[in-house]
């Protein structure tokens, strides 16, 4: 199964550059691919540079919590 892709902002990977572990909901793009709240999604910039993995849930405005980078 392939993992849908989550597509941060232009600037809005700052905070989890810096540590953060955390993805707000205005932060986020674009979502590609299929999910359900709860999976696995991979996390990239902008730019397509990977980030890491982590749980979405699309009813927080917490969307994505990150497990790895």
């Amino acid at each position: 199964m392939e993992t849908a892709v989550v597509h941060i902002k232009k600037g809005g990977a700052r905070s989890l550059k810096a540590g953060g572990a955390w993805i707000y909901d205005n932060e986020i793009e674009a979502i590609s691919g299929s999910f359900e709240n709860g999976d696995l999604v991979s996390v990239e910039d902008f730019d397509g540079y990977p980030l890491g993995l982590g749980f979405i849930n699309t009813k927080s405005k917490i969307t994505v919590r990150m497990l790895s980078r």
